[in-house]
């Protein structure tokens, strides 16, 4: 192979190698920006409220109110009977179980503030006979 035939081969090597390194970068870009930590979050949130469940439920005191916030589209259902709390986004959900006092419950409603777009009140309210 003569000396031009050499050189094209290298810049043909160097310009498939830039190409494939432009391609590769933006499809970990794209794949990179896309990436979803629903997952991550419906863990997250469902093991937290079970905690503080758990800890209102325990606590000495009658009544107990916590505004608790999530990002939007989460959804949180406490059952306070079997020891459940569901934390959902669409079709996701994870579920985390806590211990139970007997005749105690908690509430959890929708919470309307100007501060925190998708929120909810959990509260208990005195013992239950």
């Amino acid at each position: 192979m003569n000396k031009k035939g050499l050189e094209e081969v290298e810049f043909l090597t160097v310009f498939y190698v830039i190409v494939a390194l432009i391609f590769f970068g933006t499809t970990f870009y794209a794949i990179d920006s896309n990436k979803d930590d629903t997952a991550y979050n419906l863990k997250f949130y469902a093991r937290d409220v079970a905690f503080g469940s758990e800890a209102m439920l325990s606590s000495i005191a009658d009544e107990i109110s916590y505004v608790y916030p999530l990002k939007e589209g989460y959804e949180i259902q406490i059952d306070s009977s079997s020891g459940n709390v569901i934390v959902s986004k669409g079709k996701a959900t994870e579920e985390f179980k806590f211990r139970t006092i007997p005749d105690e419950r908690l509430e959890v409603e929708k919470f309307q503030d100007s501060f925190y777009i998708n929120s909810y009140l959990i509260k208990k309210e005195g013992s239950v006979s």
